[in-house]
């Protein structure tokens, strides 16, 4: 199982990644770091709230967390940092936790991605499956 996430979202739930670690699932958590709270923020602008302040906090190193709780963790800056950390997570047991580096300019651009609707730009290393035979 894959899972896509902000680092609101995770920082929000990180305790579940010892939850893995203990039952040994096999679950890959991308977390998408951008050191805030991006979908509220973008949410709360049209209503004159959200400014930096409520939204904006250190950067949070989620992979030295997982790998504080047992997990394998693993920093992802590039698209093709992130398909070596995907195929590495693929070829191992348990649970990890992929740090995505993103600029938050790009926010709506990754929701509509992980929303499969937009930008299929094929990553390195993967293969698209719309490319894929079909039987």
């Amino acid at each position: 199982m894959v899972a896509f996430t902000g680092d609101g979202g995770l920082g929000m739930t990180l305790a579940e990644v010892e939850t893995a670690v203990r039952l040994g699932l096999r679950v890959i958590v991308v977390v998408f770091n951008d050191a805030a709270l991006s979908l509220i923020q973008i949410k709360q602008r049209p209503n004159g709230q959200g400014g930096a302040e409520a939204v904006r906090y250190r950067r949070t190193d989620f992979a030295a967390a997982a790998v504080a709780m047992g997990a394998a963790g693993a920093a992802a800056g590039t698209e093709r940092d992130l398909a070596a950390a995907l195929a590495g997570a693929l070829g191992r047991e348990g649970p990890t936790v992929i740090d995505a580096s993103v600029d938050p300019a790009c926010y709506p651009a990754i929701m509509d991605l992980s929303r499969g609707q937009a930008g299929r730009r094929s990553v390195p290393g993967t293969v698209r499956a719309d490319s894929l035979p079909t039987t």
